[in-house]
């Protein structure tokens, strides 16, 4: 059984990719990201129960600290958090379905890390596709592109 972190688990790629392992049960989920829907993300925490959890927006850390701890995982928080979960030991597989560009330096990260990265987020290959191919050239990367639009390039 594999290990994955999904970063932006609450969006429609992140849920869909849930109700896959759920079925499938071929990974082992250990990290998820939100950035501020706590709900789902504590819905989420519940069923796949990860070791690891990042909450980007600052602004709820209070409010997700109370929902999360008594799952005794870990939980990060901002776009550090992000760069901590794409680079778990033992993380095999890293999902970004992030939005915007905040996803291009967890790419970079979960790359050099030697991660298999299952990428989403179109913004990461817009500004930042020179640096991502040198990086993936340089740390012998695996990247898949999993979104119509990254298919279709």
């Amino acid at each position: 059984m594999k290990n994955i972190v999904i970063l932006g688990s609450t969006g429609s790629i992140g849920t869909q990719t849930l109700d896959i392992i759920k079925k499938e049960k071929d990974y082992n989920v250990i990290g998820l990201s939100c950035f501020n829907n706590l709900s789902l993300l504590t819905e989420l925490v519940k069923d796949f129960r990860p070791k690891y959890v990042c909450v980007v927006d600052l602004r709820v850390r209070t409010r997700a600290h109370a929902l999360l701890y008594k799952y005794h995982c870990k939980v990060f928080y901002g776009k550090s958090g992000l760069e901590k979960l794409a680079a778990l030991e033992e993380a095999d597989t890293i999902l970004n379905s992030l939005v915007g560009s905040i996803g291009l330096k967890p790419t970079l990260v979960a790359i050099k890390n030697h991660k298999k990265v299952l990428l989403a987020n179109k913004e990461t290959l817009v500004i930042g596709g020179d640096i991502v191919n040198k990086t993936i050239k340089k740390y012998n990367g695996i990247l898949y592109p999993i979104d119509s639009e990254h298919s279709a390039l």
